[in-house]
């Protein structure tokens, strides 16, 4: 038992150490009657095998299986095992709060060093999943209006119908239509999987800075900070795309209700109302008319409000100067009159 003692005693020291030198970890059990748990448990172990020992050298001429003996030794030490005390462990709370603020204040100095790259890449990367989201809800909607009966087309899309049209032309220009539709969804997707590509590379190229930079926590803090930012713009993205797919469906209702007895391929032309938008590209763009107009009718009042406040500057100028002259004309006169008197 010498031997064995003399190795508690040395796991006995390195344990010491390790718990000295620990500042996360703390054991609630006493060292010594751990040990003195494990030294009781060995004494079983070896106890178990001195017995099996003698069993076998009893029966050397009866044949004992092998199999047997190494389960019972394996069920023997299982249940050993299984009764050793295992130390819990408590973790100071505080020391951890600790390290989380200097691992964030370390992030936060990283990041403010890569503030530029950080907001040149979020905005592209926000444009970028906008673009895909939008791109892959148009897609899904023409692949769905493909299918549909009749057949849903997009307002841009149609041709003007032309009364008394030969049949063969007529159906040469609803050739064109599909045509023209099939080239719009799959270009859809194509751009959907390209922006997908891009915004993930930017988010492989924004990690690799930041590897750059730190490694370990202070790493893992802005690369969770990044997907902070990310994750609020795709919401975001997603919302505004919710608002344009409520058009979509509208739009996609009413044509149906429209165009149920007739030629989907060909605008009607009591079909457009001035007042209310054609399609989602028209509601964009008479937006975008009026914001123009109201900014050069802006334009020319702030134009025509500062040549009027020239012309008022000139005047009064020329009446300055025509007082000045005044004065100076009957000084000169008053002077000669009393030099002749």
């Amino acid at each position: 038992m010498g031997p064995k003692r003399a190795k508690l005693e040395e796991l006995s020291d390195s344990s010491d150490c390790s718990k000295s030198n620990s500042n996360e970890e703390v054991m609630e059990e006493d060292n010594s009657c751990f040990l003195k748990s494990i030294d009781d448990k060995l004494s079983l172990i070896l106890t178990a095998i001195n017995d099996l020992s003698a069993a076998i050298a009893k029966n050397n001429n009866t044949a004992i299986r092998k199999d047997d003996i190494v389960a019972d030794i394996k069920s023997a030490v299982h249940e050993i095992s299984q009764n050793i005390p295992k130390p819990e462990i408590s973790v100071n709370h505080e020391n951890n709060e600790e390290n989380n603020n200097i691992f964030e204040r370390e992030a936060l100095k990283i990041k403010m060093e890569i503030s530029n790259i950080w907001h040149n890449k979020m905005e592209i990367r926000k444009s970028t999943y906008w673009s895909m989201i939008k791109n892959k809800g148009h897609f899904e909607k023409y692949s769905k209006w493909l299918r549909s009966t009749p057949m849903v087309i997009p307002k841009h899309l149609q041709k003007k119908e032309i009364p008394n049209e030969n049949i063969d032309q007529k159906s040469v220009r609803e050739r064109a239509v599909l045509n023209d539709f099939n080239i719009q969804t799959e270009l859809q997707s194509l751009r959907a999987s390209s922006n997908c590509e891009k915004f993930k590379r930017i988010d492989e190229e924004i990690f690799k800075l930041i590897n750059s930079k730190c490694n370990g926590r202070t790493a893992r803090t802005l690369v969770e900070l990044w997907k902070t930012e990310t994750q609020r713009n795709e919401e975001i993205s997603h919302k505004r795309w919710g608002n344009n797919e409520k058009w979509l469906s509208k739009y996609e209702e009413e044509f149906i209700k429209e165009h149920e007895n007739k030629n989907p391929f060909f605008k009607k032309q009591n079909f457009v109302n001035k007042n209310q938008p054609s399609s989602y590209a028209d509601a964009v763009r008479k937006n975008t008319t009026n914001n123009q107009n109201l900014k050069t009718t802006y334009n020319c009042n702030s134009q025509e409000r500062n040549t009027n406040k020239q012309h008022s500057q000139r005047r009064n100028l020329q009446k300055k100067s025509n007082k000045l002259f005044t004065k100076y004309r009957c000084g000169k006169y008053c002077k000669r009159s009393s030099f002749k008197n």
